[in-house]
């Protein structure tokens, strides 16, 4: 059976920019006492209007929900006024008004692992980010996030032992500095993994062929391709 779809409305609360290209956006409302169940870091649709007032849907990230305050935040990219959802979050104000949906489903973000090895360019940051947030202190590996420039690197407190690798390049000259960089790594044989990919959608089909000729058992590797060159979430 697949999981009811719960959806509400909410208003922006606050924004804040994290980076020159990192929007975080606070939301609140009542509707958000039926997200109880949701895990954080999970993909949810957020349901805007263009400046013709015609509905456009995004996926995105959830990065942090507090029930006793009522506040969800979700972190936007900032790439200028053509993408939609880029164009709202500069403009948001407080008491803007959007709908968001999410399954009705509590699921671990990840499997338990001894060593982990995430990789993502600056639209997997605030997944990958929630991820090393939550690891155990015991837990080893790598993670390599492709961002812009060096004032888009952010601060991310991690328990674990994983070691956090920034790679500096515009994406369009450079798609291919996350790959060279994953399949760098050494993957250990007498520890149990878990490798998670999200990415452009070549970036991440390469790496998924690569993976699969290492062998990784199905529960031992994720991969999501979060966007396409020239091509938009409604295309």
């Amino acid at each position: 059976m697949k999981p009811v779809v719960l959806r509400g409305s909410f208003s922006v609360k606050q924004k804040t920019y994290l980076a020159p290209h990192y929007i975080r956006v606070i939301f609140t409302g009542d509707d958000i006492d039926q997200f109880r169940k949701v895990t954080v870091g999970v993909n949810n649709k957020i349901f805007l209007l263009d400046k013709n007032q015609a509905a456009i849907r995004r996926t995105y990230t959830l990065r942090s929900l507090n029930l006793e305050t009522k506040e969800m935040a979700v972190d936007f990219v900032a790439h200028g006024e053509e993408g939609p959802a880029s164009a709202w979050a500069i403009h948001a104000a407080a008491g803007d008004v959007v709908e968001i949906g999410m399954k009705d489903k509590q699921e671990p973000l990840y499997p338990k692992a001894d060593w982990y090895l995430l990789a993502g360019d600056h639209t997997a940051l605030p997944v990958i980010s929630v991820i090393l947030e939550t690891l155990p202190a015991i837990a080893e590996g790598a993670a390599f996030i492709h961002v812009g420039s060096a004032t888009d690197m952010l601060d991310i407190d991690s328990p674990s032992k994983v070691k956090i690798n920034w790679i500096i390049g515009d994406h369009l000259q450079s798609p291919n500095l996350l790959q060279k960089a994953v399949q760098g790594v050494t993957i250990p044989e007498n520890q149990s993994k878990y490798v998670f990919l999200a990415a452009e959608a070549e970036v991440v089909k390469d790496l998924r062929n690569y993976f699969k000729e290492k062998d990784l058992q199905r529960e031992e590797f994720s991969a999501f391709a979060y966007w396409k060159y020239g091509v938009s979430e409604g295309g």
